[in-house]
This record gives structure tokens, C-alpha cells and sequence, in this order.
């Protein structure tokens, strides 16, 4: 009776902890994802630098290869930001032409909603105005809202683009310790 407790209580433990385990990885999401990218961009790495480290110092081999890593990375990510600037520039100039357009496109809208009954888009324009106008406060309030979590996002991301550098620059460094301490557990 007593072996039949102690396997189910077991059992029992096993299952809770392996709901521990994927709770914690859950939680943890954010971190995993940021060590998987540092380990893949030390992956890439990796190759160079094996093969300047035959002729050089490993932490110098190590710091070149990651110096022309990231300044060729800032020149494409430099030569983008001009084209997106232009883009968004067009975009800003045309939106008002484009909602000129749209209002005077929908001014002939009409849906026949029920036979004899039709609904004019033009005749809500006023309406939709008021409506917002009403609702200034809400929106002003979602736009706060927005734009605090668009802050805490970005400065996430920030965090997260300078910790994976750095962490993959360490395991480009002490990959040799790493591999040996990883063989030395198993």
C-alpha cells in the first residue's frame, strides 16, 4: 500500500514540476529569445573568427570580426533610412489628398439598406464629426495609453539591442571555457 502512495505521490511531483518547468520557460520567454538570437549572431561570428585567431590574439580577432560586423550592419541599416525618410515624407504630403479624394468619391455612396429605405454616406459625415468631437477625451486617453506601452516597447527593444551584442560578443570570447564547462557537465 505504501510503494502504491509513494508512486502516485510520484508521479504526481513529476507532473507538477514538469508544469512548473513550462511555466517558468513561459515566463522566461522574453530572456530565451534574446540568449537564441545572441547564440546564433555568435554562431555566424564564430567562423571568422576561428580563422583570424590563427594569426592573432583571440580577444583581437574576436574584436575585429565584431567591429566589421556592426559597422558594415549601421552602413545597410544607414543606406535604408534615407529611402524610408523620402517614403514617409511622400506620405505625409499625399494623406491629405487622399482624403480629399475619399470624400469626394463617397459623396455619391448610398447602400439600399431595405426596399423604398437607402442610406447616403454624406448625410453621416456630421454626425461621424460630432461623434468625435464627443469622444476627444476617450481618444486622448488611448493615445496615452498607446503611447506609454509604445515607449516601454521601444525601450525593451533598446535594452534588447544592446544586451544581445554584448552577450554574444562573451560567447565569442569564452567559447573555448564555455564548450569545455558544457562537455564537463554531461
Amino acid at each position: 500500500m505504501a510503494y502504491v502512495f509513494r508512486r502516485y505521490f510520484f508521479a504526481a511531483l513529476a507532473v507538477v514540476l514538469v508544469l512548473v518547468l513550462v511555466y517558468a520557460i513561459y515566463q522566461l520567454r522574453y530572456v530565451a529569445f534574446i540568449i537564441a538570437i545572441a547564440g546564433l549572431l555568435a554562431y555566424f561570428l564564430a567562423w571568422p573568427v576561428e580563422k583570424l585567431s590563427r594569426r592573432w590574439k583571440r580577444s583581437t580577432a574576436v574584436w575585429t570580426v565584431f567591429a566589421t560586423f556592426f559597422i558594415a550592419l549601421l552602413g545597410l541599416v544607414g543606406s535604408f533610412i534615407p529611402i524610408i525618410s523620402i517614403q514617409v515624407q511622400q506620405l505625409v504630403l499625399t494623406i491629405p489628398d487622399m482624403l480629399r479624394r475619399l470624400e469626394e468619391s463617397s459623396m455619391g455612396w448610398s447602400w439600399q439598406i431595405l426596399p423604398g429605405r437607402e442610406v447616403v454616406v454624406s448625410d453621416y459625415y456630421t454626425g461621424m464629426m460630432d461623434e468625435i468631437e464627443a469622444r476627444i477625451p476617450e481618444i486622448m486617453g488611448n493615445m496615452l495609453d498607446f503611447t506609454q506601452s509604445f515607449v516601454s516597447g521601444t525601450a525593451t527593444v533598446i535594452a534588447a539591442l544592446l544586451i544581445i551584442p554584448l552577450l554574444a560578443l562573451y560567447l565569442l570570447l569564452d567559447s573555448q571555457r564555455l564548450r569545455s564547462a558544457l562537455t564537463r557537465c554531461f
